[in-house]
């Protein structure tokens, strides 16, 4: 066997790759409905501007207090605004790249469609998180 290869003679990365992108699509409707709260949302973002702020300082020290400060904030939300534990404890790596896909689709002003697209609906009201200050940016309704 070649290095860097699998028995099949398929890159590892490339499998890897593959498999990670098949779980996480998989595990993606679950993460989805556990973030239908938008107080909740907002918490995220807050954590996920933590985490951005910490990366841009290129300090690490300043990384891992954002990083820290990140997860705070998505717990907070779990566990004030919804009363249970985060989906983080139990698949920590599909659920952080989940929660940068539902970063990326609020900043897009996607989220409600990915929603609906499974099913689901978003719940409460919030005047704050990257759904709405985007909307406001762009002088959509939130």
């Amino acid at each position: 066997m070649r290095r860097g290869k699998g028995r099949d003679g398929a890159p590892r990365l490339g499998r890897v790759l593959r498999t990670l992108k098949r779980r996480l699509d998989a595990y993606w409707p679950s993460y989805l409905a556990h973030h239908l709260d938008r107080k909740n949302r907002a918490y995220h973002d807050a954590g996920d501007l933590c985490v951005i702020a910490g990366v841009l300082t290129l300090r690490p020290g300043f990384v891992v207090l954002g990083v820290v400060a990140g997860y705070g904030w998505a717990f907070a939300g779990h566990y004030l605004i919804e009363g249970r534990k985060p989906a983080t404890l139990e698949h920590p790596v599909l659920a952080g790249l989940s929660n940068w896909r539902m970063f990326a689709h609020g900043l897009q002003g996607t989220l409600e469609a990915e929603l609906a697209k499974y099913g689901l609906g978003s719940e409460g009201e919030v005047g704050w998180g990257v759904e709405v200050w985007r909307a406001r940016l762009l002088g959509e309704r939130a």
